[in-house]
């Protein structure tokens, strides 16, 4: 949802494919607490998943 989100608002964003080993283990040390995807980082700050990025836009 949240990649869908950004295409209908014309919002570059990077995608990074977490089957990939390296990428997923760098994501985790990002945020260890992580345990849902997708996770959005918005100028390197966790924002949280797709709900948490809905509130964020609110403020």
């Amino acid at each position: 949802m949240a990649k869908q989100y950004f295409d209908s608002q014309n919002i570059e964003y990077s995608l990074h494919d977490v089957e990939n080993v390296e990428t997923f283990n760098e994501l985790l040390n990002r945020n260890p607490s992580a345990r849902t995807m997708p996770q959005i980082f918005i100028n390197d700050q966790l924002i949280g998943g797709y709900t948490d990025l809905i509130e964020w836009l609110k403020q």
